[in-house]
């Protein structure tokens, strides 16, 4: 029994040792997940305070120049999104935190349609992408408010709890 039980041990290890060497890692425990989603979302708030509080974006001198601000808060947006999507939560977090980094992703997404409207000078798409923003109701912003909600419900602190 006991060299079945040193050989199991010896075979564990190796598969631990294999799976780091994958590139596999452990889960993040809650309190790690809160605080790495926190940071993430720290940087990410100040990224975009200060592009869409810009000059250019603001007071634009046209619809392309607002559409290359626009672009840079999508680019900041997939960046986020990236690091969500390398955080690897605690299980009963996964289906929320997939839905947050799919959130991130179609808000950035969103924002690249509206720089290709603008681009284009299509006014009546760029006051409809203006009217969902102002009303919280562009697809992106509602998927990242429904796991943010979702996360809090399981006790998470994220989202400004």
């Amino acid at each position: 029994m006991g060299r079945t039980v040193g050989r199991l041990a010896g075979s564990a290890s190796l598969i631990a040792v294999a799976l780091v060497a994958c590139g596999s890692h452990a889960r993040l425990s809650r309190a790690d997940y809160q605080r790495d989603v926190g940071l993430i979302g720290k940087q990410f708030n100040t990224t975009l305070q200060k592009i869409f509080t810009s000059p250019e974006l603001q007071n634009p001198s046209s619809l392309k120049q607002a559409a290359g601000v626009i672009r840079q808060g999508a680019s900041a947006i997939d960046d986020a999104a990236s690091q969500l999507g390398k955080l690897r939560p605690p299980g009963d977090a996964d289906a929320a935190h997939t839905k947050l980094v799919q959130g991130f992703h179609e808000l950035a997404d969103e924002l690249r349609d509206f720089a290709a409207a603008a681009d284009a000078g299509d006014v009546a798409k760029v006051k409809q992408f203006d009217d969902q923003a102002t009303n919280n109701a562009l697809p992106g912003e509602s998927l990242i408010q429904q796991a943010l909600a979702e996360l809090q419900s399981l006790g998470y602190k994220v989202g400004g709890t």
